[in-house]
């Protein structure tokens, strides 16, 4: 086994190769039904980034608006949030680092994945290894957002 999946642990490496092996089962001994799945595991994650970069931007956006203009100015449950540096600060920062691991995301090396024709299941590995680093980095950029939607709502509701 080569080390493309170092990161990973070991638990959930095997999970995924039992995963694989499934399929693998599933589709017989058609290696492009595989590589197909594969990929469209890989398209699954790049839209939930996509939706995610979306959303963070939309929301980023909103609260920019509202503390750096006069908008705020007309609804007083908004004013607190234009003199409370450090929450707004916190909450802009991680918004923006979520909104940079969903960019991350969408960084594809083609040349890390090109396919060796004699060795399609180095290829599996590879592909594998690259799904379940998107995931990650998905699941870390949803949770950002989470923690910000909270401190946002507590902020609205306590200050």
């Amino acid at each position: 086994m080569s080390n493309i999946h170092s990161f990973i642990s070991s638990s959930r490496w095997q999970k995924e190769l039992h995963h694989i092996q499934g399929r693998r089962a599933l589709e017989g001994s058609s290696q492009s039904a595989l590589a197909e799945y594969l990929y469209e595991r890989l398209n699954i994650v790049d839209t939930k980034a996509s939706s995610l970069l979306t959303f963070n931007s939309i929301l980023l956006a909103i609260v920019t608006l509202t503390v750096t203009s006069d908008f705020a100015a007309q609804f007083p449950q908004l004013s607190p949030m234009r003199h409370r540096g450090f929450p707004m600060t916190f909450i802009v920062i991680t918004w923006l680092i979520s909104s940079l691991s969903c960019l991350w995301i969408s960084f594809l090396n083609w040349a890390q994945l090109k396919p060796k024709a004699e060795n399609f299941d180095e290829y599996v590995e590879k592909i594998a290894a690259v799904t379940i680093r998107r995931t990650t980095w998905y699941n870390f950029a949803l949770a950002l957002m989470v923690l910000d939607l909270l401190v946002l709502a507590a902020f609205m509701l306590f200050c």
